[in-house]
């Protein structure tokens, strides 16, 4: 505002912004962007929603679960080698609403006693190796390994990303055993990872020294998820040498843990 600085309203004001209403303030009906003098910006707003010629509007209804999502099909067995560390992928949260729970699907029951904890995390931007994990929002959550169907992990309460804003943030999981390849499968995420990681938002990382597989914008990843050999423990937050602990083998494959979670108020 110093570009106001000793004019007085009268002759300053064909170059602030109003609504076209300028007696009620922001309601829940669109209403024009106006210039002083009344001229159309383009812009129209109410509560909680803009819209513009040029850029796409969504009416705000408020869906029933949020999430990557899950898959019902036969999933392939997870890579020997996964066991016992950190395995992690990013999902996108638009940040407005609550949730009381996550539901995930479990295909295959384990027939070598593995066990699986689960997180959720903030993310970080490492250059130039792209988005990691960083700070968990809600982490030991103990997922059912030994009999098939759809299964619901409660939070003790409420989870929000509202604090954080719209964005990237990762279901971080380990599944753990004797030392064997894993035989426990999950329905894994039915969403496309690299539409919300896309270059436009999240720029490219630097591969030329290090690993070029598997690109998909701002997110390295082996197979349908980051691989972290060097890590086995849910850090809070993770360092940003975190990329120095990831597998450099591109063909390690597998069903991520595919997930809802349950709006709150719905």
């Amino acid at each position: 505002m110093s570009t106001l600085t000793g004019q007085q309203i009268q002759n300053s004001y064909q170059g602030l912004l109003k609504l076209a209403d300028s007696t009620t303030g922001i309601t829940s009906n669109l209403q024009s962007i106006q210039d002083g003098i009344g001229n159309e910006t383009g812009l129209r707003i109410a509560t909680n929603m803009l819209e513009a010629v040029n850029i796409p509007s969504y009416i705000p209804l408020k869906g029933q679960y949020y999430g990557s999502g899950f898959l019902n099909s036969a999933a392939v067995q997870m890579a020997a080698g996964t066991q016992n560390i950190i395995l992690c992928y990013p999902f996108y949260d638009n940040g407005n609403f609550s949730y009381s729970a996550m539901s995930y699907n479990v295909i295959t029951a384990t027939t070598s006693s593995d066990t699986c904890e689960a997180a959720i995390y903030t993310s970080q931007m490492i250059n130039p190796y792209g988005l990691y994990p960083h700070t968990p929002i809600i982490s030991g959550l103990t997922i059912t390994t030994n009999s098939t169907g759809i299964k619901t992990a409660t939070f003790g309460s409420h989870i929000s990303f509202s604090g954080y804003g719209a964005g990237i943030y990762w279901i971080v999981f380990k599944v753990s055993n004797a030392g064997v390849q894993p035989t426990v499968r999950f329905g894994g995420s039915s969403l496309n990872t690299q539409t919300t990681l896309n270059h436009s938002i999240y720029g490219a990382f630097l591969t030329v020294t290090t690993n070029t597989y598997s690109a998909t914008g701002g997110y390295r990843n082996n197979g349908n998820y980051a691989v972290l050999t060097g890590t086995t423990t849910f850090d809070n937050p993770y360092s940003n040498t975190l990329p120095s602990t990831q597998s450099t083998t591109a063909s390690i494959g597998g069903p991520n843990l595919g997930m809802i979670l349950h709006t709150v108020d719905y």
